[in-house]
């Protein structure tokens, strides 16, 4: 299950921008030392630990009710947890299930009891719970060591489905845009942008490099998204000289999101990656047919300040992001705004 959850803009800076060295750690060797000499004095206390932690495992003996059917479990469903919104549970009602952040799932199986009581079947671990439902707030207690975790529900189907399928029909992928010289099109979005003097587009292969496809799929796609590719880029541009450049991303969405939902999700993501973001930007930006939400980001990368704006907008069953990135001094968001029709 692969897909974007993280706006391109991080993946554009990582891809752009050289990565500064890490300086090495002068105290490494001195540590074992420091602990040959501790350590005799936590072996003296080493056996009450021990013992303090035998009381909780009487909790492992909880005996489970009887089984639930999947599909008849009220945790059935997407779920986001509290603390990190993009971290997420899958649970499907066939009793197969998804956990982490996007893209990085772990697989598991799982199985419920009439008393509340949870097993999580991973690869190499299984994993006991109980739980508790309020509505649309799911409660997790781990056992033995009784770790508590709260998640909001965000559809009552799982994979990520929406909660009727059949009240609003999958729409048609976005149709593609297209070069023409120096002119990029694309009528789905309503939106010519022509290349700034000195700047580049980017080839299909190149851009199949970025997203981990096969050229042939880039190039094949006949004008529309692939059915079975969640997130698309469908041009970079770029200037070579100074690492400044746009994109333009479609990602199916997988659950409904409004634009300052989809702002604030990716703005946790990113400030988690020590990115600063600004999302107060304050009303829309008419580009082509759609009005777009936009945020900001700043990134010290200790040489230099990177800098970059994005802009939402949702539509065909897909968040549309035009991403900007450009480097201090460089040139500004609204002179690449401009080059737009």
């Amino acid at each position: 299950m692969k897909r974007f959850i993280l706006p391109a803009l991080v993946m554009t800076l990582v891809m752009m921008l050289a990565l500064t060295a890490c300086g090495g750690n002068d105290t490494a060797d001195e540590q074992p030392q420091e602990q040959e000499q501790e350590q005799p004095q936590e072996q003296d206390t080493q056996e009450e630990p021990e013992q303090e932690q035998e009381e909780p495992e009487e909790e492992i003996e909880i005996t489970a009710g009887n089984p639930i059917a999947p599909a008849d479990s009220e945790i059935v469903g997407y779920w986001s947890w509290d603390a990190i919104s993009a971290f997420e549970y899958v649970f499907n009602a066939d009793g197969t299930g998804t956990r982490g952040i996007q893209p990085d799932l772990d697989e598991f199986d799982w199985r419920v009891y009439d008393n509340n009581f949870l097993v999580m079947e991973f690869q190499l671990i299984d994993e006991t719970w109980t739980y508790q439902v309020f509505g649309d707030i799911l409660i997790f207690t781990s056992r033995p060591d009784n770790f508590e975790f709260t998640y909001t529900r965000l559809s009552e189907s799982g994979a990520g489905g929406t909660d009727n399928d059949e009240a609003e029909p999958q729409a048609a992928s976005p149709m593609r845009g297209s070069w023409d010289g120096d002119v990029y099109t694309n009528t789905h979005l309503g939106l010519t942008f022509t290349l700034p003097d000195g700047w580049e587009a980017m080839s299909d292969a190149d851009m199949a490099a970025m997203m981990g496809l096969a050229v042939a799929i880039v190039e094949d796609a006949g004008g529309y998204i692939p059915d079975d590719v969640d997130a698309f880029i469908d041009m970079v541009a770029m200037n070579p000289l100074t690492g400044d450049s746009i994109q333009i991303l479609f990602e199916r969405q997988l659950f409904a999101m409004t634009p300052a939902e989809y702002i604030t999700l990716a703005a946790e993501g990113m400030e988690a990656m020590g990115i600063t973001v600004d999302t107060s930007i304050a009303g829309t930006t008419p580009i082509g047919n759609a009005d777009w939400h936009a945020m900001a980001t700043e990134m010290d990368l200790g040489i230099a300040t990177a800098y970059g704006r994005q802009y939402i907008s949702m539509g065909g069953g897909f968040t549309r992001s035009i991403v900007i990135t450009y480097m201090e001094g460089g040139i500004t968001p609204a002179q690449i705004l401009a080059q737009f029709n």
